[in-house]
């Protein structure tokens, strides 16, 4: 949802006239819901009732609901005598024993006091700085009634469909929204690293031209293939021949992990705009290590992805584009962009040799780009020997039910300890085994998923005769698996045959 601040304006006054108030100032905000179920005439007016007090009245026009808190509200903040600060929130009489009012003082409310005790000192980077609020609304509701819903229903991926689908169909709606506002359209777009195709898929919906290309085709292509231009390429982005399609004027970068680096230095040999939206870091020639201390603004709270993000910047600010940050309104923690573009009087002419020193710069001894296998590892352990899993697994569950003598009825559960001390009771063969795995002792407990639980660097015996219902509840089919606690734990299964969520 976006909030628009209202100027003087018609629309304002007769917000204003449906008011009953009148306080010291008066802010009216408009807004814009991305679903069509809630209201599209709904308002908020905003109104100063002291020093440090403010009261909010919600105003809607129509029978819809309200997209934010459907009664009035007020916010205060107060000082003691030892200069602590106490926010308060609090309801009209008449509204107290409305539904929002619960939700807002025991999880709302906490949550915002978090966030205000974790916010950083320096100015925020607004989301959606770059492009109109109000019309990417519209434009994403239209693409997520048009294709996300449909695609949500017929996902044939592993990944979570609700997340990454509306992801995309937020992506977009941004990218077409930022075309709109800066430039134009590019006549030819290339999705680098486009990984599921499904962003591709999206913006060739809305008639706009572009490719996508990936290391390696997914089996999900074949249902984009009649809308989707989806390409099966191995590219060396530190040749000087990109190998992309004439005509090239946009790239994207979508979590392109080894690529994101890269590409402003494509864009800067064709001589185009890009979209970089980095994720995992790594650098020209492999993972990205933590340098430096300095970020630039709004990155500084961001720990290691704070100083990937500055290094990202300080490749496109070298090669001489105008940049700019923006932040998405994505379900995904990596939401700050760039948005590069050409300046008025062009790249620089040394631009190849800005490259080059780029390079050079990053470069270590016969080190080169190494692009990802056609053929994905797998990296969860999951290719174990038989033995040697079943083994490991009884012998870590063996070590954690003599820690203690804690029972549920007389079901024992055992202890818990550090991950960390679990690691010194492996044997080199057993440590070397995970290691060939491309993973590690943390990655082989958690896909012993009915047997352990990892919190918080610790592992236990999971708590059977609670937690089976919530197995339930959330897998289908799951009696397709034996029940490793029938088979294996002295006291058997605490759930009977016909009740437990695996096979007995």
């Amino acid at each position: 949802m976006a909030t628009l601040k209202l100027e003087d304006s018609d629309e304002k006054r007769l917000v204003l006239d449906k008011c009953e108030f009148d306080f010291l100032a008066i802010d009216v905000c408009k807004f814009v819901p991305k679903s069509s179920m809630f209201s599209k005439q709904s308002y908020e007016v905003r109104c100063i009732n002291g020093p440090f007090s403010a009261i909010y009245f919600p105003i809607t026009f129509d029978e819809l609901r309200s997209p934010h808190i459907p009664i009035p509200y007020q916010l205060s903040l107060n000082i003691n005598e030892n200069s602590t600060y106490f926010l308060t929130i609090s309801f009209p009489q008449k509204h107290q024993s409305h539904p929002i009012c619960s939700w807002l003082t025991k999880q709302a409310f906490p949550r915002l006091l978090k966030w205000m005790n974790q916010a950083p000192t320096h100015a925020g980077l607004y989301s959606h700085a770059l492009i109109d609020s109000a019309c990417y609304a519209e434009t994403y509701e239209r693409i997520k009634e048009t294709s996300g819903k449909e695609l949500v229903k017929n996902w044939t991926e592993k990944t979570d469909p609700q997340k990454f689908v509306f992801e995309d169909c937020a992506i977009a709606s941004y990218l077409i929204e930022l075309w709109r506002n800066n430039h134009g359209y590019p006549n030819q777009f290339v999705d680098m690293g486009c990984g599921n195709g499904l962003l591709v898929y999206l913006l060739a919906n809305e008639k706009i031209n572009g490719i996508g290309v990936d290391v390696r085709k997914r089996n999900i292509w074949a249902n984009f293939r009649n809308v989707a231009d989806l390409r099966e390429i191995v590219l060396d982005p530190s040749s000087v021949y990109t190998g992309l399609p004439d005509g090239t004027d946009f790239l994207i970068g979508n979590h392109s992990d080894e690529l994101t680096p890269w590409i402003p230095i494509i864009a800067a040999r064709l001589k185009c705009r890009f979209f970089l939206l980095p994720c995992c870091p790594f650098d020209l020639f492999g993972k990205f290590s933590k340098r430096g201390s300095n970020c630039i603004p709004f990155a500084e709270d961001l720990g290691k992805f704070g100083q990937y993000f500055t290094y990202i910047h300080s490749i496109i600010t070298k090669l001489g584009f105008d940049v700019k940050l923006d932040r998405l309104k994505i379900p995904s923690t990596k939401r700050l962009c760039f948005v590069g573009s050409l300046p008025e009087n062009g790249l620089p002419e040394n631009i190849e040799e800005r490259i080059l020193e780029i390079i050079n710069a990053a470069k270590n001894v016969n080190k080169e780009f190494i692009p990802r296998l056609k053929v994905e590892q797998v990296r969860n352990c999951s290719l174990l020997p038989t033995d040697l899993r079943t083994n490991l697994t009884k012998k870590i569950f063996d070590y954690l039910l003599n820690l203690s003598l804690e029972r549920i009825g007389d079901w024992r559960c055992g202890g818990s300890e550090k991950l960390v001390d679990i690691i010194k009771t492996l044997t080199g063969e057993e440590k070397e085994h995970l290691r060939q795995q491309n993973g590690g002792l943390q990655t082989f407990i958690k896909n012993q998923h009915q047997v352990f639980t990892v919190r918080n660097g610790s592992v236990g015996i999971r708590k059977w005769p609670l937690e089976n219902g919530e197995f339930l509840s959330k897998q289908k089919d799951i009696r397709k698996s034996e029940c490793w606690f029938f088979r294996n734990h002295p006291d058997g299964c605490p759930v009977s045959t016909e009740k437990c969520a695996f096979r007995h």
